[in-house]
């Protein structure tokens, strides 16, 4: 049994307590306009490209096997369309224009790469963090990997939007994850389709049965300029978290643009084209506000 992935970080410490390694699945079913991380939203392998870095010697025109790389006036074509992510232009390309996002692995193989790290999690009560994209997307695999992980002792987190069916894709999970981090992006239903692609009434609802069960979840919310950067979005968030028992913490993140090269590399539309982080000093203050309405 395979999953797709896109990376194994090792050594994070922004994905939890301790020192963890961050699992990044490939695939989404948001279309968050912000999106830092475009490379992760389909589910197949993908092909990145650096225009700029092409020397146009016409290498990888002969050496692709199903000839989809092309030039015209503006440099570079590839056909993405017909592309299936074989990835040989990468290792053809003297002048690393190529790269690929996604490698189909097995479930044993994310296994040992990550427990050559099982002392860091000891020593610092760390663990391991699946993240995406939308790791649910991939959820027998994700089930039986996070088994896995619980099984050798080790503390699990899903970094997830939680707006797949509960029963069976997140039910399944259930017994081996030992937390969820929540996005919850916006309150309000009509904004978040706008500019997610999809209503949060799943997400809701989700949250309120992983409270039910009785699972530790904490909430993070990322802070957009022009989307929910006001008070009263966020404490319409916060007045739906404060009854839940089980919630351990809500978090605001700050958008940041970094990843904005990212979408021209990839070939996908951008969505949101502020080049701005968003202040941290209206971060700080809406934490505060937010902290207040929990009763932090």
């Amino acid at each position: 049994m395979a999953l797709i992935v896109t990376d194994i970080q090792h050594y994070s410490i922004e994905d939890g307590p301790g020192i963890r390694d961050t699992i990044f699945l490939k695939g989404c079913n948001l279309r968050c306009k912000w999106c830092h991380n475009p490379e992760s939203l389909d589910t197949h392998i993908s092909l990145g490209i650096e225009k700029n870095r092409c020397t146009g010697c016409g290498r990888c025109f002969s050496r692709c096997p199903q000839k989809v790389i092309s030039s015209n006036a503006e440099g570079i074509v590839v056909d993405r369309e017909k592309c299936d992510g074989c990835g040989i232009c990468v290792g053809e390309c003297f002048s690393n224009v190529f790269s690929i996002a996604g490698r189909r692995m097995e479930l044993q193989d994310v296994f040992g790469e990550v427990m050559v790290d099982r002392l860091y999690f000891e020593n610092s009560n760390g663990g391991v963090t699946i993240s995406g994209g939308e790791p649910f997307l991939q959820w027998k695999e994700l089930a039986d990997l996070l088994k896995m992980f619980h099984d050798a002792g080790v503390h699990t987190i899903v970094q997830t939007n939680l707006s797949m069916p509960f029963e069976p894709e997140i039910a399944a999970s259930l017994p081996f994850i030992d937390l969820f981090m929540v996005d919850l992006k916006v309150f309000d239903e009509d904004l978040h389709r706008k500019w997610t692609g999809m209503g949060n009434g799943a997400i809701l609802g989700n949250l309120e049965e992983l409270d039910r069960r009785g699972k530790d979840f904490e909430v993070h919310t990322p802070v957009v300029e022009g989307v929910n950067d006001n008070e009263e979005e966020i404490r319409r968030i916060v007045r739906f978290l404060r009854s839940f028992a089980h919630l351990s913490r809500y978090k605001l993140l700050g958008y940041h643009p970094f990843g904005l090269s990212k979408y021209d590399k990839f070939g996908i539309p951008v969505g949101y084209t502020n080049e701005r982080q968003f202040p941290s000093r209206r971060l700080d203050q809406l934490q505060v506000l937010a902290d207040k309405e929990l009763g932090i």
